[in-house]
């Protein structure tokens, strides 16, 4: 929920999330198949508020969450809805962008929602005022870092490394990627961060999405060192 890639091949699609998060926020569940309004999906749940910073159904549509907009908000004092919940109810939508249209977002902090499906790739943002959707370029690599956490010089750093890995032309694995990840040491900005022993980088989850929209979901559970996987076909 505060790093996302994008990287696109000829025959499937990976999308991998980090998630950085309070060290004393409950533990989160490990991705499991759910079935929710005739739907399965799989999805690892925070074990706080119950709701999902990443998951796909068995349509192949894979959303995944970044907190805050395009920029760091001031929230406020408590909203009665999780981000979270929006992922797991629009992965058991049957229409699920027409589902973020009509949503009130109100009582959601801001947000941004990286969706594919049917081959197509967008950006969907929540700004905390209005809302607005992008349609990306499904066949480019991309990374997002969370506004709440990374300001635009630190994205840009970011951004600007993953590129460079790029270029040496890496044979693209949730290991590779996750190898990426561990050698930038930069504890602040980095991809595995850990800041002020408060705020640090809990798990890694790696969907990898063929043409046939069977997929797997690996995850790794960093507090713990604990892997596991679950596929859907």
């Amino acid at each position: 929920m505060c790093t996302v890639v994008y990287y696109p091949t000829k025959t499937k699609i990976f999308i991998a999330s980090l998630r950085d998060e309070n060290i004393n926020r409950a533990e989160a569940l490990p991705p499991f198949t759910y079935k929710q309004n005739e739907i399965k999906f799989i999805a690892p749940k925070d074990g706080l508020a119950a709701g999902s910073w990443i998951g796909i159904n068995e349509n192949g549509t894979t959303i995944v969450l970044l907190n805050g907009g395009f920029i760091n908000h001031i929230p406020k004092e408590n909203y009665s809805e999780s981000r979270g919940t929006i992922v797991i109810s629009m992965l058991t939508s049957n229409n699920p962008i027409e589902f973020w249209h009509n949503k009130d977002m109100d009582n959601l902090a801001p947000h941004t929602l990286i969706f594919y499906s049917n081959d197509q790739l967008y950006q969907l943002v929540w700004d905390g005022n209005e809302k607005k959707k992008f349609k990306l370029d499904k066949n480019s690599s991309y990374i997002w870092s969370s506004a709440t956490l990374y300001d635009r010089q630190a994205a840009k750093y970011r951004e600007n490394l993953f590129n460079q890995w790029l270029q040496t032309e890496p044979i693209f694995t949730k290991y590779s990627l996750f190898q990426f990840f561990r050698e930038t040491t930069d504890h602040l900005n980095g991809f595995l961060i850990k800041r002020d022993n408060e705020i640090s980088t809990l798990s890694y989850s790696f969907i990898e999405l063929q043409k046939t929209k069977k997929a797997i979901v690996d995850y790794i559970d960093l507090r713990n060192n604990v892997e596991s996987k679950v596929k859907i076909s």
